[in-house]
């Protein structure tokens, strides 16, 4: 009896708030859950709740509903959960918005869980005369009610289930678009960069003659939808038959490699770029996944194990049959100069990791927000010369020789001591090389910063 009367004093209370509004000249739509037995609110469902109550203000606007914002009350009481929103529309249109509601409910994946009801004025409630329908069977959910179809244990299981499906899918979909939205936005940074060596940029076509950077914003449109689609694969994946789930990623690769093409008539822009991101984005899905925050030893041991022999296989056995730069390359110089991105991605981005990603770490230290543009640019620039000094690009070998990759690197080291970039620049420029390599990885570290960022890794 204690608990009934709580839950009726809160009910009371909810009824004055709305009274409260009526006095203001509001109609009010009232939200809450549908919930058997007691208590009617917990830890999970407030967290659905504010989800909800959030995609219905969306709804709302959406529909142009007019509300006010400011005054919206979101409580918890005995009651449950409650979301009591004033608008500021006619009477007249009070039935067409009870009908918009009513489609937001049956539209909903938590469907009859939902409760939104329309009050006028005068507070009392728009009806539709519709039945609402049982959780568990199509009858009216007055009978199941009334005859005590269903046990209270059953319905709350069966919500319970709805929940975890809900929350499960909101959270998939949240990072699958954030990853997405990160490698793109990766790519792009890089792109953008100014005063890079022998690179296309904003304001030169770098040491390249059949592409510019119109050609790569192109191209990077062109890709970054399928981002979305690796991502949904990883999120589906159950972690076993390898085989499989490779086999199903390298063909969203062909299909990415394709559109790049098409989208530049047929100039190679960012073919590396697909590899690395693809199984960058496809790994750190997996890792958020099961993880909360970014585990960095996670990703790159599952990086490394799905990569496992890849260089031994695409580039030791011949498997492309010597077509390929990276092949001809490695059958020249070796693994120690020309394993190329198949090395370093089997070995877990070790450049990125070890080198790279702590350099970038330290210059951005309070993050990307709090640097003016020319400062950015010149700190991110930084971080493309370090790499420049480490990786062996196979790009360079593929353009020129051993001698000139030891050159550039030589040269890049100096750069970073006199802070002095002319005499790396004039070199890519003299010898007409494009270390694309390392701007590829560039790219992957600033997809990896963002992510420890933002996931907290």
């Amino acid at each position: 009896m204690q608990i009934l009367s709580e839950i009726l004093k809160a009910k009371e209370q909810r009824q004055t708030i709305r009274k409260g509004f009526a006095a203001l000249g509001y109609a009010t739509i009232s939200f809450n859950f549908n919930i058997p037995g007691y208590p009617k609110s917990n830890e999970l469902l407030k967290e659905t709740f504010l989800l909800v109550a959030k995609e219905l203000q969306m709804y709302l606007i959406a529909s142009r509903v007019s509300f006010d914002a400011s005054n919206i009350i979101k409580q918890h009481d005995e009651a449950g959960d409650i979301c009591i929103i004033p608008i500021k529309e006619k009477a007249d249109s009070l039935h067409s918005i009870k009908e918009d509601l009513e489609a937001f409910e049956a539209n909903h994946i938590l469907g009859r869980l939902l409760d939104v009801d329309v009050f006028d004025v005068n507070q009392n409630p728009i009806s539709s005369g519709k039945k609402k329908a049982c959780f568990l069977c199509d009858k009216p959910a007055i009978h199941c009610m009334h005859e005590g179809t269903h046990s209270v244990h059953e319905l709350r299981a069966f919500i319970n289930k709805q929940i975890q499906n809900y929350l499960e899918l909101k959270r998939k979909t949240n990072i699958c678009r954030r990853l997405s939205a990160l490698a793109t936005q990766s790519i792009l940074l890089e792109v953008s960069l100014p005063g890079k060596p022998g690179l296309v940029c904003p304001e030169s076509q770098g040491s390249h003659t059949d592409m510019n950077y119109l050609t790569f914003i192109s191209s990077s449109a062109a890709i970054t939808t399928y981002f979305i689609d690796i991502a949904e694969l990883a999120y589906a994946w159950d972690g076993i038959r390898n085989n499989q789930i490779l086999q199903k990623l390298r063909s969203i690769g062909l299909q990415m490699e394709q559109a790049m093409l098409e989208s530049t008539h047929g100039v190679n822009t960012q073919k590396g770029i697909i590899f690395l991101m693809g199984f960058s984005v496809f790994v750190a899905t997996q890792v958020l996944k099961t993880q909360k925050t970014f585990d960095t030893y996670l990703f790159r041991n599952l990086l490394g194990l799905l990569n496992k022999d890849i260089v031994s296989i695409e580039l030791s056995n011949g498997w492309n049959k010597n077509t390929s730069h990276g092949e001809k390359c490695f059958n020249t110089y070796g693994k120690d100069y020309a394993g190329g991105i198949r090395q370093e991605i089997e070995q877990g981005l070790p450049t990125v990791f070890e080198y790279a990603l702590p350099y970038m770490q330290e210059l951005f230290a309070d993050g990307f927000a709090t640097s003016q543009q020319k400062v950015f640019h010149e700190k991110l620039l930084k971080v493309l010369i370090k790499i420049i000094a480490i990786n062996n690009d196979t790009n360079i070998l593929h353009r020129s020789d051993i001698q000139t990759l030891k050159e550039l690197k030589e040269f890049a080291i100096k750069a970073m001591e006199f802070s002095e970039t002319s005499y790396l620049m004039e070199y890519c420029k003299r010898k007409n090389i494009s270390p694309g390599g390392s701007a590829d990885l560039l790219a992957i570290t600033l997809f990896i910063y963002q992510l420890k960022k933002e996931f907290k890794g």
